[in-house]
């Protein structure tokens, strides 16, 4: 009888480590989870852009140069027209896929061969553990080039001036030379070229000096738009959000002040926060909208004249300086690239988060509720470059009426 028990013992002991082995080793293959700090890079085309991801285990985070678990890779999904530059003998390219892998911990330095639009890059630890309870992959968007501001700036404007100034000094001599052969009276068909060279160079020359820039140097970018018209919807995000009567007294005031004499605009403003706060009280979340549509003289000045008069008002401080980002909206409406400007701010130990963008007669500037700024575990101002692209679908494109 003894024996017998002896041998069920064994069998059950037996059994048991057949159970757990798999555990066993699944719990004994290294974990591995990534973390990227830069969620936004960009380059003109032709440059290069690094990004250094954290690569952790259960215990710490490895240093650059670590190598990683035998079977264990980093791989980076590059979008296509970018190269990797400065390989290790560590990382190779995965046959003809847009995949790099490498056995140790190193960045990703990635040049840009043409331009690039808010492309995504996705960083991860293969084999996939599904035991790991850390995150191995992570996410971060390139883009080509750098983001210029709309409007004319200083450089273009000495530019086409001077353009404009050529322009009319070749059109003030042929006016000369058409005079002196209009009193001459010889040579008609000569007279009458000067005549129309003269006038060719004038238009085209006072334009430049004073309007412009028709001919000249154009140093800045004007982004496709929608329609010059801002309209508040009474939700937003599929009724997730919902639009209140008036600004509750615990959301902090951030609008902006018209910018005088350059421009002549209807202003509109909305207050929205989300359906389960209820229609009374001050929601934890809220959303504004400060905007205007109708004649705008120069987008870049009304971007900018937007956040720094909302960052100028009495009691406020700037937590995080204004950051320029070129976003491509999703869908057949807002697929053009659209530049917004960030900022957060700090109103009465509030913080606020800000983007402005300002199209073809349509101007806005977005505010949330944000974290203070030690607390943020992401990047707020992408975050909120990312919402104001939704919402501008919304308020400006059609999408939510």
């Amino acid at each position: 009888m003894r024996a017998h028990r002896a041998a069920l013992g064994m069998a059950a002991a037996t059994a048991l480590l057949a159970m757990t082995a798999p555990a066993s080793a699944a719990a004994d293959r290294p974990g591995y989870g990534v973390a990227v700090e830069e969620d936004y890079v960009t380059a003109e085309v032709g440059g290069t852009v690094t990004v250094h991801p954290e690569v952790r285990d259960a215990r710490s985070v490895l240093p650059e140069g670590t190598h990683l678990a035998k079977g264990a890779t980093l791989q980076y999904f590059f979008p296509a027209h970018t190269t990797p530059v400065d390989l290790s003998d560590s990382c190779r390219r995965v046959g003809t896929l847009r995949v790099l892998s490498c056995t140790t911990v190193r960045p990703l330095t990635l040049r840009l061969d043409t331009a690039l639009v808010t492309e995504r890059v996705r960083v991860a630890v293969f084999p996939d553990d599904p035991w790991d309870a850390l995150s191995n992959e992570d996410q971060f968007t390139v883009t080509a080039p750098v983001p210029r501001e709309e409007g004319e700036t200083p450089g273009s404007r000495e530019g086409r001036q001077k353009a404009g100034a050529v322009l009319l000094g070749v059109g003030g001599g042929f006016a000369l030379l058409a005079l002196f052969l209009a009193r001459t009276r010889g040579r008609r068909a000569v007279w009458a070229s000067c005549t129309v060279v003269a006038l060719v160079c004038a238009g085209p020359g006072v334009w430049s000096m004073t309007r412009g820039p028709l001919i000249g140097a154009k140093s800045y970018v004007r982004y496709p738009s929608g329609p010059p018209v801002l309209k508040i919807p009474e939700t937003l995000w599929d009724t997730g959000w919902i639009r209140r009567e008036s600004r509750p007294d615990g959301v902090p005031r951030v609008a902006t002040t018209p910018d005088t004499g350059h421009e002549d605009v209807t202003d509109v403003f909305g207050f929205f926060a989300p359906y389960l706060d209820g229609p009374t009280g001050t929601p934890g979340q809220w959303l504004t909208v400060d905007g205007a549509y109708g004649r705008i003289e120069d987008p870049r000045r009304a971007r900018d004249h937007m956040l720094r008069t909302a960052a100028d008002a009495p009691g406020v401080t700037v937590a995080k300086q204004p950051r320029l980002f070129l976003l491509k909206g999703e869908g057949g409406t807002g697929k053009g690239p659209v530049l917004f400007k960030c900022q957060v701010l700090v109103v009465r130990e509030e913080h606020v988060n800000q983007c402005a963008w300002v199209d073809r007669g349509v101007r806005v500037l977005l505010s949330t509720s944000g974290v203070p700024v030690a607390l943020d575990s992401g990047d707020a101002l992408l975050d909120t470059a990312y919402s104001a692209l939704s919402v501008r679908e919304y308020v400006q494109l059609g999408g939510g009426f």
